[in-house]
Formats: C-alpha cells, sequence, structure tokens
C-alpha cells in the first residue's frame, strides 16, 4: 500500500542521513588524528571518501530526478547519473584495494620463509 511505500522511503532516507553522518565523524577523525595514519588506514580513509561521496550523489540524485527529468534525458541529468555510478564502483575498488593490502599483510605474517 502507498503508507508502506512512503514509510520504507522515509526509512531509506534515515539510513542514509545515519550512515553519512557516521562516515563524516570517521572521516574527520581520521583527519584528525595524525597520529594514526599508515597505510592501511589510509586505504580505510580512501573507502570511507568513496562512501562519502556516494552517498552524497545518492541524495542529489533522489532529489533533483523526476521521471521527467529522466524522459528529458538532459545533459546535467547524465553527468549525476554518472557520478553516482563512478563512486559507486570507487566503492569496490577501495575495497579490493583493501582486501588485497590485508592478504597481503597475512601472508607475509604466516609465509615460511
Amino acid at each position: 500500500s502507498k503508507v508502506h511505500y512512503h514509510i520504507a522511503v522515509i526509512i531509506n532516507y534515515l539510513g542514509h542521513c545515519i550512515s553519512l553522518a557516521a562516515l563524516l565523524v570517521a572521516f574527520v577523525l581520521f583527519l584528525r588524528l595524525r597520529s594514526i595514519r599508515c597505510l592501511r588506514n589510509i586505504i580505510h580513509w580512501n573507502l570511507i571518501s568513496a562512501f562519502i561521496l556516494r552517498n552524497a550523489t545518492w541524495f542529489v540524485v533522489q532529489l533533483t530526478m523526476s521521471p521527467e527529468v529522466h524522459q528529458s534525458n538532459v545533459g546535467w541529468c547524465r553527468l549525476v547519473t554518472a557520478a553516482y555510478n563512478y563512486f559507486h564502483v570507487t566503492n569496490f575498488f577501495w575495497m579490493f584495494g583493501e582486501g588485497c593490502y590485508l592478504h597481503t599483510a597475512i601472508v607475509l605474517t604466516y609465509s615460511t620463509d
């Protein structure tokens, strides 16, 4: 029903807001605490940055896109959609980079050489 749809939309927006707030807190902590800077934390910081940018572009997409905009296919609509997709892919890239780093760290720790 319509009520369930609107509740789901509110929960979706609320989840993205909470996620963005937590990511911004983590970003500021990484920015302020220079003593914890190492390669692993720099990779975390880049992953957090990618999530922040994806969440920000998600809000732009949700607040500016309408069926009329999709049908008219204006240039800024393409740009916003491309930016959202780009930041979505960068999340996977940084997760892959973090996985490679952790795999290498574990292999080097437990190697018999």
